[in-house]
Formats: C-alpha cells, structure tokens, sequence
C-alpha cells in the first residue's frame, strides 16, 4: 500500500461501511495490502463492528493512541515496527494492555509462537475465511447486540 496514508486508506475502507451507530464496538484492521484490508472490513462492518484501517505498525500505533480501539487485528508483515512490536508495545503501555490482539500470517509455527508470546489474544494463519475472523473476533468482544 505504498503511497498510501492512514487517513486515505480509512477514506477508502469507509466508502461502503453502514454509518457507524453510537454504541458499535470498534476494531482497528492493520493490513497492508489494501484487497485483504478492504475485505475484511466490510466483513466486520456488515458485523455490526465499526471499522478503522492502518498499513504499517507507525500508523497502528497512532490509530490506537488517538481512538483506542476494542480490539485490533493486526497483520505480522507489516512496514514500520513489525507486528510483534506492535502488539509488544500495545501490551507494554498501560493504556492498551488489555485490547484484546488478533496476528494474522501466513507464516510458521515458529512466527505463531513468537506473536503468542508477544501477547496476542489470537493467531490466524492465512488464508483464512472472513467468517473465521468474525467468530475469532465474538470469542474476544461481547456481540454489537450485547454493547448496547
């Protein structure tokens, strides 16, 4: 997603998300290719959760600091801090330490233990249905019906 902001890229996931609604629970996708990114945020907005997007671990970071997320998914491969470091340092600041953290790889057992042990909630090995997000993501939040 070269040349590709943070705000451009939410701009663009946006475009056909059903309006956010007060009590929505919300997620933040890091993700750098932008097909992967756009499909899983329409599969969680059309969930019921609202969605924001981020490709690389710097504009992650942000996005947490400024909106702090319910949750986040959070692809290992990523520019910037990887995504270990990302979940690393979301787990180190008292602000974040328990957001609940979905890895996404296509990598090894070795890469699964290390996001493990960095943290995170989840671990998902690509490829992977967009419904296997959605129950991954209800095991770790409480249903939109429920956050009402």
């Amino acid at each position: 997603m070269a040349g590709t902001t943070w705000a451009s890229a939410t701009r663009r996931a946006s475009a056909n998300r059903p309006t956010p609604v007060p009590w929505a629970l919300t997620i933040l996708v890091v993700e750098d290719d932008p097909d992967v990114c756009e499909l899983l945020t329409r599969r969680l907005c059309r969930s019921g959760y609202e969605v924001r997007t981020a490709a690389t671990g710097w504009a992650a970071l942000t996005a947490v600091a400024d909106w702090r997320p319910d949750l986040v998914v959070l692809d290992l491969a990523i520019a910037g801090p990887s995504g270990v470091e990302v979940c690393r340092r979301l787990r180190r600041s008292g602000g974040t330490a328990d957001v609940p953290v979905i890895l996404l790889s296509g990598a090894d057992d070795v890469r699964r233990h290390e996001g493990m042990a960095a943290g995170a909630d989840r671990y998902l090995t690509k490829p992977f249905s967009p419904r296997t997000l959605v129950a991954a993501v209800a095991t770790l939040l409480p249903g939109p019906d429920d956050a009402a």
